[in-house]
């Protein structure tokens, strides 16, 4: 009888996981730099800690920062100005101007690769490069993330 009931359980456990697996959907978010509808090579995705992330690169090298890929280290460094921010791909940390910050404060939202770019939260674009940032929510999920850099003038 305990094996039974044990089964059961575990059955209905499982279906109810894949179900949930097996009806996830990728949501659309669709990126805009300068009110300028802009298409990365990887799209941005929303994270298991809810956050929108976003490929550095392509970010970086639209707001015309240098970027440079260590591979050796699995390091980001991107760089304006004076500026200089260094990212650990699977490190919840970064550096900028060599001070230890973390990526998303009490949400453990690490630095990963996906489809081969590395992904940051959009918040973290923000902050760390002064760069405006809106968000609009599409009904169904997904929605708009619109950067602004701080010498753009919105019509």
């Amino acid at each position: 009888m305990n094996k039974a009931i044990n089964l059961i359980v575990f059955l209905f456990f499982n279906l109810i996981f894949v179900n949930s697996v097996s009806f996830a959907q990728e949501v659309k978010i669709d990126l805009y730099i300068n009110d300028i509808n802009v298409r990365p090579d990887s799209k941005p995705y929303i994270s298991e800690t809810s956050r929108t992330m976003v490929p550095i690169s392509f970010v970086a090298n639209e707001f015309k920062f240098d970027v440079k890929w260590n591979a050796k280290d699995k390091e980001v460094i991107i760089t304006k100005n004076a500026k200089e921010v260094k990212l650990y791909i699977d490190s919840k940390y970064a550096y900028v101007d060599n001070q230890r910050v973390e990526i998303d404060p009490g949400k453990s939202t690490a630095v990963v690769i996906k489809n081969g770019r590395t992904m940051v939260p959009v918040a973290f674009v923000a902050k760390t490069f002064d760069v405006e940032v809106g968000w609009v929510a599409y009904p169904r999920g997904g929605g708009i993330v619109k950067f602004y850099s701080k010498d753009y003038v919105k019509p």
